[in-house]
């Protein structure tokens, strides 16, 4: 069984943070999620970039980092090391698979990555992570990608992971309806002792 927890974070005024999100008062208050597991061992999936988005990746183009008002266009930090909820010490440090979905032209998909970055109070840090999407077949003119599975490691705590489009030939190669979402594996190696901060 795996319970999950629904929490808020409210903004008393509007602020602005950098070019990494732009707050209004619709979109002065955050949810986020806390998901509680009796067993080390464990596999759950998060949406990342949802139909909301309505997003479309050109030949180059990388999804953003930002509030955008009409389509509330967001990156969700996802954390990436798991602490149990009596010790702070103890930890789980899950393999973390991406899956992109998209419409491609002629159910072709061009080749793409997902972009893992570090994330912290100051906003996007240094990518540490560039991972291939190996698309598969297409269902009712849908594809789905994944990557292979990632360790992001004791110093990156929170990440935001990014799609990009890599495409470069002569002729247009578009992803078209772009959702994504990460998947958790924990196969509940457990690691003592505080890594960071």
């Amino acid at each position: 069984m795996t319970c999950y927890v629904i929490d808020t974070f409210f903004r008393a005024k509007n602020a602005r943070n950098s070019d990494f999100c732009y707050v209004l008062w619709r979109n002065a208050e955050d949810l986020g999620v806390e998901i509680f597991s009796p067993s080390p061992v464990f596999e759950l999936t998060m949406p990342i970039i949802t139909p909301h988005w309505d997003l479309t990746l050109h030949p180059g183009e990388e999804s953003p980092c930002m509030y955008d008002i009409p389509d509330y266009r967001y990156c969700a930090p996802l954390k990436t090391a798991i602490h149990t909820s009596g010790l702070s010490d103890v930890e789980l440090r899950p393999a973390m698979v991406f899956t992109v979905k998209a419409h491609c032209e002629a159910e072709v998909c061009p080749p793409s990555e997902v972009r893992v970055f570090e994330y912290s109070t100051a906003g996007v840090g240094k990518a540490v992570a560039t991972l291939p999407v190996k698309w598969g077949a297409s269902t009712m003119g849908r594809v789905a990608g994944t990557t292979t599975g990632a360790y992001m490691g004791a110093n990156s705590a929170w990440v935001v992971a990014t799609v990009r489009n890599t495409w470069s030939g002569e002729l247009p190669a578009v992803l078209y309806d772009v959702t994504q979402e990460v998947t958790y594996n924990s196969d509940g190696h457990v690691y003592q002792g505080k890594t960071h901060h």
